[in-house]
């Protein structure tokens, strides 16, 4: 009896160690739980007691010790401590702490509520980050039913699409946000959709809308005395009045600073700044305008604000231009493209380098002129065309009913849905083969056609004998007899201004801007083209634009840029209106002129 009670007393000897350390294990969890609950206690009213809390758990445990649930709680709690702060560098910081470790165990639903925290006042940079998270969190709040949240990450979403240059989809985005906060009569909500939804429609050139909802905004901004909103709303406004009139868009830059009066909102104050800077150059002031843009410049680089920094430095190439300083704007116009490149804003990057275009060209600088135009346009390739969307959008609604009524009819009559396809397949085949058939039939025709062309051309340009590009072909005898002195004078003069300075490289080009190069009244010079055969001064203008092109093929060392790059080099804005043109000009379209008919003359 002895020795069993002592093998007893030595089997719970060894074991005790064991339940004292998980007894110890269970208490560590209790009281990591407790300190979290008073921790979500003081978050309303006391953030900063909430971060000591956290602070002190994290301190007093390693991360590998904790449990996953632990962890992840206490990083949803410090972002919302330091959202109430307004720290907005912590925010992200601990919401990149909660995506990671949600990911790990997983939680979805965690990772959907910390992307609830990018609203205004956090750059593109930090935004884009989260967009593999965006479309799930969407999908998530609206299976739970929570409206607000779905809003939020709707509006960010609309974000992300609109620096992408996505301006369709963005705004429908925004317009299903607007409508759930107009329901649930948020107005600090409400009021910062507007501001989006202005943006977005002032991006996509449509300044009705877009004045509409920021003056929407500011109402809202004065009704809540939210001074963000208010004051993000009127510099919006002074933005879209900058061109048309500046003295409108200083008062509202001035009213937008006097809001901000004793506010620390540096990055509004900053924006602010530099519209105000870019309004001052506009007007000639540079001296004032490039203090401003350095002073945005130093704040940006000290707060590693990128966006900003970006917008810095092509404010700064705008005051090389005005002061005649092309190799200082090239410098700064470079770092700005590389920066918002760098960070996605492909908005600020497409309206960058038209400008980086121009310094090019009138530097003589053909070679990187050329280059900077097919970034230019693979860009634009990337994006689809407001019109092409719209289309697309309303295809896929189409497709998405169509598809639905076939399920429905799958279900009632499978065996008489069988037939019908193969009845449409059986229909779409023929119909395909004919339209095969005409295609193939009408291009032997238009070859031929192309041919009798071709063969003119050829004969034409015997005749002629070009060396260069002019107006010779133009200014034949009979023209000359039936113009008077005075026209033929002028006429002479504008075809001189065109060989020597050709301007008409610039797509913008306006007939008030050639008559007042040249001193001669507007009227006078519609009258010269008259005389001289021509009916407008677009077709004047496109005819030596049509030569340029001409000119642009015939260089082997181009032979490997694409022709819409080669037109926009040559003047053409626009790429159907040079497809047109050039067609009208020469009978053929470009890329058979420059396959076939300059293959004939090598």
């Amino acid at each position: 009896m002895k020795i069993s009670l002592l093998k007893v007393i030595l089997v719970l000897s060894v074991l005790n160690p064991f339940f004292s350390c998980n007894d110890n294990h269970f208490s560590e969890e209790k009281n990591i739980k407790k300190k979290l609950d008073n921790a979500n206690l003081k978050l309303e009213k006391r953030p900063d007691i909430t971060l000591n809390i956290t602070d002190t758990l994290l301190n007093l445990n390693s991360k590998d010790s904790l449990k996953k649930s632990d962890l992840l709680l206490i990083y949803q709690v410090r972002q919302k401590a330091f959202s109430k702060l307004k720290k907005l560098d912590s925010v992200l910081s601990s919401g990149e702490h909660v995506r990671d470790i949600a990911a790990n165990i997983p939680d979805s639903l965690a990772i959907a509520e910390s992307l609830l925290y990018f609203r205004g006042g956090i750059d593109f940079n930090h935004i884009k980050k989260v967009e593999p998270y965006v479309s799930s969190a969407i999908n998530l709040f609206k299976k739970l039913n929570r409206k607000y949240e779905t809003g939020v990450v709707l509006e960010l979403n609309g974000l992300l699409l609109g620096n992408k240059l996505d301006f369709i989809n963005a705004q429908k985005n925004f317009f299903e946000a607007y409508e759930i906060y107009s329901k649930l009569d948020s107005l600090n909500a409400l009021g910062k959709i507007c501001l989006n939804m202005g943006n977005n429609f002032a991006y996509g050139k449509d300044m009705k809308n877009s004045f509409f909802y920021y003056k929407k905004a500011l109402a809202i901004g004065k009704q809540i005395h939210n001074y963000k909103i208010e004051a993000n709303a009127l510099m919006n406004l002074g933005i879209n009045y900058r061109k048309t009139d500046a003295d409108t868009a200083m008062y509202y830059y001035n009213k937008a600073l006097k809001v901000l009066t004793n506010k620390s909102e540096k990055k509004i104050k900053t924006m602010v700044l530099y519209n105000m800077a870019n309004l001052e150059s506009d007007r000639g002031n540079n001296i004032i305008a490039e203090k401003i843009y350095n002073e945005i410049k130093s704040n940006a680089i000290s707060e590693k604000n990128y966006e900003s920094l970006a917008v810095a430095y092509s404010g700064l190439s705008s005051i090389a231009i005005n002061s005649g300083k092309s190799e200082e704007s090239v410098r700064y116009l470079l770092k700005s493209i590389r920066i918002a490149d760098s960070i996605g804003m492909k908005n600020l990057s497409m309206m960058l380098r038209p400008e980086l275009i121009s310094i090019y060209k009138n530097k003589g600088d053909y070679k990187k002129a050329l280059t900077v135009t097919e970034e230019l346009k693979t860009l634009s390739d990337s994006i689809f065309s407001k019109e092409k969307q719209i289309a697309i959008n309303e295809l896929d609604k189409k497709y998405k009913t169509k598809e639905k009524n076939q399920q429905i009819i799958h279900l009632k009559q499978a065996s008489s849905l069988r037939q019908n396809i193969a009845i449409v397949l059986l229909f779409l085949s023929g119909s395909l083969f004919f339209m095969w058939y005409k295609k193939n039939k009408l291009h032997k025709e238009k070859t031929a056609a192309y041919s009798v062309l071709m063969r003119k051309y050829r004969d034409e340009k015997e005749k002629k004998q070009l060396k260069e590009i002019n107006f010779s072909s133009t200014m034949n005898l009979n023209i000359k007899e039936k113009i008077d002195s005075k026209e033929l004078f002028l006429f002479n003069k504008l075809n001189d201004y065109y060989l020597e300075e050709k301007p008409y490289l610039d797509s913008k080009l306006k007939i008030e801007q050639v008559a007042k190069k040249l001193n001669i009244p507007q009227r006078n010079l519609i009258a010269a083209l008259r005389a001289g055969g021509y009916t407008s001064f677009t077709s004047y203008t496109n005819k030596f634009r049509i030569d340029e092109v001409k000119k642009l093929f015939e260089d082997p060392n181009l032979k490997h840029y694409k022709i819409e790059a080669l037109a926009l080099q040559a003047g053409f804005g626009a790429k159907q209106s040079f497809y047109n043109t050039f067609e009208k000009f020469t009978g053929v379209k470009p890329s058979y002129y420059r396959d076939e008919i300059l293959k004939t003359d090598l």
